[in-house]
Parts: C-alpha cells; structure tokens; sequence
C-alpha cells in the first residue's frame, strides 16, 4: 500500500462542502451563531482547493489552523497554509497576506499541513511533508505571531528532513525548554519520533542523532499519529498498526519514551503497549490527565473500513488499563441509525473537572455523507448526557461531508466554548472551524495559552 495514499484516507480532514447550510436539528442549534457564520468560520484558500486541520487557540483567543491549499488542478503542487481567525470568528486580516501565510518547502515540492503548535513566545510551528516525488519527507515551518517566516529558525525559516524513502510528520508537542516534539511515519513504516531544537536543528542528544523509532509488529504498516508532553518531559506517542489485507486485524499502539528518547521501562516493561479491540482498532489521539493517566480516543469494531464505533481507553501510568474506567478501562459508543459505519473518533481533550470531550466524524448511510459527531464523558468513563440535554452524543449535518482534525475551547467572557477543526468540500473547498454553544473548561496542552 502505498503510504501517502494511506495517510491522505486517514488524516485528510475535509468536508464536501462549498455552500453549505446548516440543518436545523437540535444537535445542530448547539452551534454558536455568533461565531462566524452560523457558528461556523470558513475560508477558500487557493483557486482550486484548501484542506483545514488542526487549530490551536492563541492566548487572545484568536484561532490558527493549518493545511494546505493549491491554486491548480487535481494533482497539481500544494503548500503548507495558516489561517488565523479572529476570536469571532472572522478572518484576522492582520495575519500573513490577508489572514492567510503560505509556504513551500521547495520550489519543486507539493506540501502538507498536518500539525501545527504555539510556543510561549506566540511563534507558531508548522509540520507535515513535503513530496519531492516520488519521495516524500518529513517538514517543519515556523512564523512568526504576525504570519511571517522565521528566519531564524532551520534553513529561512524551515527544515526538511530526508532519512531516505517516504517519512512525515502528523503531530508535534513542545517540552519544557522549548524544543520540538515531532512524530509520524518511517520510511519502513514504524512509528517515528523527533526532537529538533528550538533553532530547527536535529537535536543528537535524543535518541540516536535526534530520531527514535518504534516497530510493535514486523508485519505491520504501523504510524504514530498522536503526541503528549507530561511534566517531566517524558512523552507518550499513541498510533497503530495494520497488517496486510487488514483481515488479520490492526492494532492500538502506545510508545513511551523518557525525556531523552529511551524506552521508558516503567511503562508495561518494555515503553510499549500494543492491543487490539474488537478485532480492529487504532489510535488517533492521546492526552494525560492530572493523575497522569493516558486517554486514548479512536475506533475500533469488526471491520476497519466499515463496521467501527468510538473508542475512548484509559491507561495507568504503569501501561495497564485502568479497571475504573469504563468496561475494564475502555469505552466503545456507538450512534443510532443513521450512522451505521465508519464511525472513529480523532480527537480528544479534557477539561480541568476530568471529563473529557471526543469529537470525530461517522458515515450518514442513507445520505452518503459524513457528519460531525460529539461526545462528552464523565471522569469514569460514562456519557455526559448534560452536553446535549440528551444522550450526551450530538451529530451535526451540513448539506455533504465533514470530517474532523482537532478538538479545543475557546474563553468567551468566563466561558470556554468548544472548538473542532476541521474542513469543508465541494464544488470549492474550504477550512472550517466549528463552535459549540456549551460551556466546557478544556485542559490546556502546550499548544495552547489560557485566554486572558
């Protein structure tokens, strides 16, 4: 399988959608109307097509999200794009060129925007790949709080790195001291994580010259898509692996790693944890809670392409599932009909009371379309039935498809608001943020600032 197609299925965070309206259920009125519109900020970038992912909230409350766009056909080279949004919604028009910074690796590269982080000074650091074809490498980009290149950091303001065949970046995080946190995908398909310091260099104090990699199964295509940063600058790398023709099942794989790049040993005996539920499931997201925990939010079910529902896992610190969560430490949550397929969750965050919010995207079968779906739990692992006055499951449908990247808040006057990245597709495309109307205090990670 070729690896960049498999990464484009499951990270491309687009919807089909180019004049969209909003349905008028009650999950659908929990959007807030006075962010953007209808409770949803937008923006085509490019003449011909723009792919929104992952936001982080900056400490004024303003939003940054990154992708990539391109301004030719199907096909044609893309760049590494920021857009940043007022705390309203609107665009900031401040920001880069018109709201809106672009960049390419190279003159001949077509990029991708996977990840993106804010550090404590307000610079913002990009990463994904860059595909000089037919190899693709791994890339990082920093700006400036103002949207432009910083020069002072790798080569003009970005690094590639080439370890030989295909490698790229999905997440990053920040330690203590600043430096990058970057993971993703080897060339031989292991889980791949870097430390660059905070002038870009490869940093060969971790692991071997600045790279460690982690394989739980040879005959696996396995990929880290999820990092955490814990206090002590340890780390935690969630992903998963899948063995060939996916019947045999794919797995759930966490990698801890002490602050340098070893295996940490306290973690299951080896660093690794490698399970799998219900006959298929992976990793999307990873984030620790206060007691140190891990929370894990992805998929699972019988079949990888279809029959798949929510899955949420709680780890101890020691790599065991927690027996106080859930079911023996995990939690599945299907969706009533009309979302009988391909249900996964993408991303998870807490919020300081210990509940923890799950936002992903399910199959609408009878419209062949994919929605928003949010769920929020309790510390224990039970449904949140206050997020909607209901189940605690809210679906929101637009006119096509939506998939989902990230999940954070937003301080309005006191109040957190939920945010979810993601985009919007169709006859033109766009990036597209989601905010929800409910109160909810969302744990800050280190890519983000507590709004004034």
């Amino acid at each position: 399988m070729n690896s960049f197609t498999t990464t484009l299925k499951s990270l491309l965070i687009t919807v089909l959608l180019a004049t969209w309206s909003n349905s008028s259920t009650a999950a659908d009125n929990l959007l807030d109307p006075s962010f953007g519109t209808d409770g949803i900020a937008s923006l085509s970038v490019g003449a011909r097509a723009s792919n929104g992912r992952k936001i982080v909230v900056q400490g004024d409350g303003k939003i940054v999200q990154v992708g990539d766009s391109r301004d030719g056909p199907f096909g044609s080279p893309s760049v590494v794009t920021l857009v940043r949004f007022n705390a309203d919604g609107t665009l900031d028009t401040d920001f880069g060129d018109q709201g809106v910074a672009r960049t390419n690796f190279g003159a001949d590269s077509s990029d991708r925007g996977f990840a993106v982080g804010l550090q404590d000074d307000g610079q913002i650091v990009a990463a994904g790949a860059a595909f000089f074809g037919p190899r693709l490498d791994a890339g990082l980009v920093r700006y400036d709080a103002t949207g432009e290149l910083d020069a002072s950091f790798g080569d003009e303001g970005k690094v590639v790195i080439n370890l030989g065949g295909n490698q790229y970046i999905t997440d990053l995080a920040f330690q203590s001291d600043g430096k990058i946190i970057a993971v993703g995908r080897t060339m031989d398909e292991d889980f791949l994580v870097m430390r660059f310091t905070t002038a870009g260099q490869l940093d060969t104090d971790f692991g071997s010259n600045g790279i460690v990699t982690g394989s739980f199964d040879a005959n696996a295509e396995q990929e880290a898509f999820s990092v955490a940063v814990l206090d002590d600058d340890s780390m935690i790398v969630a992903g998963g692996g899948i063995r060939p023709g996916f019947g045999d099942g794919s797995t759930t794989s966490l990698l801890k790693l002490t602050a340098d790049g070893s295996l940490d040993t306290s973690f299951n005996g080896t660093g690794k944890v490698a399970i799998t539920i219900e006959g298929q499931s992976w990793a999307r997201s990873v984030v620790v809670d206060s007691d140190g925990r891990f929370l894990v939010g992805g998929f699972s079910g019988p079949d990888y392409f279809g029959d798949v529902a929510f899955l949420v896992l709680r780890f101890a610190a020691d790599g065991s599932l927690d027996p106080a969560f859930g079911d023996n430490g995990q939690v599945i949550t299907e969706f009533p009909e009309p979302y009988s397929r391909s249900i996964s969750i993408y991303t998870v965050a807490l919020q300081d009371d210990g509940r923890i919010v799950a936002a992903g995207a399910g199959q609408n079968v009878p419209d062949n379309q994919n929605d928003l779906l949010l769920v929020r739990y309790q510390e224990d692992g039970s449904l949140d039935t206050s997020l909607d006055g209901a189940d605690g499951r809210v679906a929101i449908t637009l006119d096509s498809n939506i998939t989902v990247s990230s999940v954070t808040t937003q301080s309005i006057e006191g109040k957190e608001r939920i945010l979810v990245g993601g985009g919007l597709v169709g006859a033109t495309t766009s990036f597209a943020v989601f905010r929800f109307t409910e109160p909810a205090v969302i744990f800050r990670d280190r890519f983000e600032q507590a709004a004034d």
